[in-house]
């Protein structure tokens, strides 16, 4: 599954350049991306996207709501779709068919879990029985996971704002209509499947990913993108047991295992090595 993943920092543009669209780079640097968050995804655009690039970027509700919700509290909004069920399932099938449902949930890497053996005792603060590990792709590389992506008008008050103060979808969209999205999931490669054997679809790549998102390509073929990624790609590494909680501060520091409480706040080297570490590589 995929509960979970990253949007650690960028240089500037980069998303943009790698998937077309254009990604606020506010909307970046998040170390622990949450269900019902809002999260930047690329979709086809209808006028023609960014420098022509047919794309677009759009902030969605994580969290994928039924075509008759007419609220976020809607109880059935899975974050999750398996790809072996896609066809069969009412809530998936009608959008892994049609192109502008599918989507481009972009991401620099996920989590999986391992539960200890021993976690001792319970505290007040992150479970000390899980233990997170950060998976990356191609060195910490920019990657899309396949998603499915639907429109639904709130009646119970506007859609709200995304993380960077614009309404949900972008300027020009109905401030009641909010678009929820959830990630396709396949069996997880060999060496993922040692903490658990589902994982996020990562399109292999710009073909791929081109592919996804065609009108050319039926449901059929877009449900066979989604498969395990080759294991030789894949990086898999401790983070923080501060990621378990939600409630955690954000930050760099949820990346290093040996990290128990966040930097504190009065002390300006900590303060200062998270501001460097947030602007990511310099320009020289």
């Amino acid at each position: 599954m995929c509960g979970r993943y990253t949007l650690g920092p960028r240089v500037p543009g980069e998303f943009d350049a790698r998937f077309g669209g254009h990604v606020d780079i506010r909307a970046l640097r998040r170390y622990n991306v949450a269900p019902t968050e809002a999260v930047p995804v690329v979709r086809r655009a209808p006028s023609g996207g960014p420098a022509g690039s047919g794309r677009e970027t759009v902030n969605a509700h994580w969290g994928l709501l039924p075509p008759w919700a007419t609220s976020r509290r809607e109880r059935l909004k899975p974050i999750n779709a398996r790809v072996e069920t896609l066809s069969q399932k009412k809530l998936f099938a009608p959008l892994v068919t049609k192109a502008e449902h599918r989507v481009l949930v972009l991401a620099d890497g996920w989590y999986e879990w391992m539960r200890r053996e021993d976690p001792g005792k319970r505290s007040s603060g992150p479970d000390p029985g899980k233990v997170p590990f950060h998976h990356t792709v191609d060195g910490g590389e920019p990657i899309a996971f396949a998603g499915l992506a639907r429109e639904v008008r709130l009646r119970d008050g506007p859609a709200g704002l995304d993380p960077v103060g614009r309404p949900y979808g972008g300027p020009g969209v109905d401030e009641r209509t909010l678009i929820s999205v959830a990630i396709v999931t396949c069996a997880a490669s060999p060496a993922a499947a040692r903490l658990h054997d589902r994982m996020p679809a990562v399109l292999a790549g710009p073909d791929e990913e081109a592919a996804w998102l065609s009108p050319d390509v039926d449901g059929r073929d877009a449900t066979a993108l989604c498969v395990p990624l080759a294991d030789e790609r894949l990086r898999i590494a401790p983070a923080s047991p501060l990621v378990n909680s939600v409630r955690s501060a954000d930050g760099p520091w949820l990346l290093d295992p040996e990290v128990s409480a966040a930097p504190d706040d009065d002390d300006p080297t900590a303060a200062a090595q998270t501001q460097l570490d947030l602007t990511g590589p310099s320009d020289a």
